[in-house]
């Protein structure tokens, strides 16, 4: 009825008891020289022993019935056939591989560890028999891709180009001897054309283009979305943003100050270059241009190895205050629940999103040392459960971007622990902060 109608196929026969309905089915093949034989992998919980037991089934009248084999591994999860000769069937596991020979009529299934890390015991995802040598079998394994040039008897290491992503599912190329494609967690569609000596990521206009919405752009110091400052340390959260190891950036040695472009990422606000941070495939931090100062709205985009991203709009405010996590006493150490400050003493907090400053420093410039405070050009206030308290301001020497805020405990103020938010002209930050006092 083309796939109108299911009819349920839950007859089992031989060594396996109850019904296929309790079973859960982890994966079904078809053996590819006979159509009436299936073959299906599950597992059944009893509710009355605690076990959970995990079974191979067969079927010869295309799912009619099905004769449980009576031989139980752990967490069965893949079959793959041997697509030129039906009867060597391949299963894995959640403890390693397993090989039979004879069409799972007789001979039992063996345990393929030669070669394999932990003795063979590695959770195995998804294998691959390569349908121009049937001698060469893959495995995606938690510990890598391993390749078979004996039909699964020994094992080698086959994951060059893909040691930091883990594949998920493989799946070869019937036509090209050598020609494999893993699917990834987290990394998208790999490819090898020499038989997993080498693998490379797929390249289209849908994976691998940096891709930006609105709300993948937010503060640093506290995610808050609302808008951007000029000034503002902020953090791109978003899909191709940059390479897959990531790359933290260094002063420039002629301008001394953060570079414009780093591992071939750039971001532009109005096509005005951030000081860049850090760069990553899924994240991208940097300063927003001192000169989106005063502008209602820009347009951001993010480009890497010379591809542009698509075009968002963002909110420019005049400020947009964010505390970050850490609090240092002035007394020494971080301000924490077990390293308490004395009242009386100060705190420092560090924030961004300050706006203008005066002096003006430039984008990517640090705060100098110098008798000099750069400070911001908005008033700045804090409060202590609501309540003022006095606070000295000044951009962080050395730093870009970070504002600096000693904030003063008052001398009568009780043990506890309270809740300290700031405000930069008439933007307060959206979350606070707990400090301990003793």
């Amino acid at each position: 009825m083309g796939g109108m109608t299911f009819d349920p196929l839950n007859e089992i026969q031989g060594q396996a008891s109850f019904a296929l309905e309790s079973w859960v089915i982890s994966d079904i093949e078809i053996d590819p020289s006979n159509g009436d034989v299936l073959y299906s992998v599950g597992n059944r919980f009893d509710f009355f022993s605690g076990a959970t037991f995990f079974q191979f089934f067969k079927s010869t009248n295309s799912g009619g019935s099905w004769r449980g084999s009576g031989i139980t591994f752990t967490a069965l999860s893949e079959i793959e056939i041997d697509p030129t000769d039906a009867r060597r069937i391949y299963l894995g596991s959640s403890t390693g591989i397993f090989r039979n020979e004879d069409g799972a009529e007789n001979s039992g299934f063996d345990f393929l560890s030669s070669g394999l890390p932990n003795d063979g015991n590695v959770a195995v995802t998804s294998l691959a028999v390569d349908a121009q040598d049937n001698a060469t079998v893959y495995a995606a394994t938690s510990a890598g891709v391993y390749k078979s040039s004996d039909r699964g008897s020994s094992w080698t290491l086959a994951d060059a180009g893909l040691e930091t992503t883990l594949a998920r599912i493989l799946r070869d190329d019937p036509m090209n001897a050598g020609v494999l494609y893993a699917g990834t967690i987290s990394g998208g569609v790999f490819k090898t054309v020499d038989g997993g000596a080498s693998w490379a990521p797929t390249r289209n206009s849908v994976t691998l283009l940096p891709v930006i919405s609105r709300r993948d752009l937010v503060g640093s110091a506290d995610f808050d979305g609302a808008g951007v400052a000029g000034g503002e340390i902020v953090s791109f959260f978003a899909l191709n943003v940059g390479p897959e190891v990531g790359v933290g950036a260094e002063f420039d040695a002629k301008t001394g100050k953060l570079p414009t472009e780093l591992a071939s990422v750039r971001v532009f606000f109005n096509d005005v270059p951030a000081g860049m941070f850090f760069v990553h495939r899924g994240q991208v931090n940097c300063q927003v241009p001192y000169e989106v100062i005063g502008l209602g709205s820009v347009e951001v985009r993010i480009e890497v190895d010379g591809v542009s991203s698509n075009v968002i709009t963002v909110n420019i405010l005049d400020s947009h205050p964010g505390i970050f996590g850490s609090v240092l006493n002035g007394t020494g150490g971080v301000n924490s629940a077990d390293n308490r400050i004395p009242a009386g003493n100060f705190v420092s907090l560090f924030t961004t999103g300050q706006g203008a400053i005066q002096p003006p420093l430039m984008t990517g410039e640090p705060a100098p040392l110098s008798a000099t405070r750069h400070v911001p050009v908005l008033p700045v206030s804090v409060t202590l459960d609501d309540q003022p308290v006095m606070s000295a301001v000044a951009m962080a020497p050395t730093f870009v971007g970070l504002l600096q805020i000693n904030v003063i405990i008052p001398a009568n103020l009780p043990p506890g622990e309270y809740e300290v938010f700031i405000q930069i002209g008439n933007q307060r930050s959206a979350t606070g902060i707990v400090i301990y006092v003793s």
